[in-house]
């Protein structure tokens, strides 16, 4: 996971080594920004609870059909590229404004020099 950095990882609560509720708390150790999707044959709601608390994507609980489990992939692949696209946005716009700082200095300056502010009188 830290060398590919997934977009998404589904995993199953119950595995031999890690759960899937300790893999979703070393995700969040890492800062990895993917989603989730637990899956799971328990139905006991604190699995859920705590899969929710720890911002899981989603939980699925076993027996699911074909349905059932792209359903929930194809949503979190959009909500991805929603992100994706808002990122870039914001990185976008940072470039734009890093690139103008200096045009708006000097506008500013300008204006400041053309345009000195009013400075309060002694009396006031």
């Amino acid at each position: 996971m830290k060398r590919v950095k997934p977009d998404l990882i589904i995993t199953d609560i119950r595995m031999p080594k890690m759960d899937g509720l300790n893999m979703l708390r070393a995700i969040l150790e890492l800062n990895h920004s993917c989603k989730v999707i637990l899956i799971s044959g328990y139905t006991d709601f604190e699995y859920a609870k705590q899969a929710v608390q720890l911002e899981a994507f989603d939980f699925v609980v076993k027996p699911f059909t074909e349905e059932d489990i792209t359903e929930v992939i194809l949503k979190a692949k959009l909500q991805i590229i929603q992100e994706r696209s808002r990122l870039l946005k914001v990185q976008d716009m940072e470039i734009k404004l890093r690139e103008s700082m200096p045009v708006l200095r000097e506008e500013y300056f300008a204006l400041l020099v053309n345009h000195p502010p009013d400075l309060p009188s002694e009396k006031e």
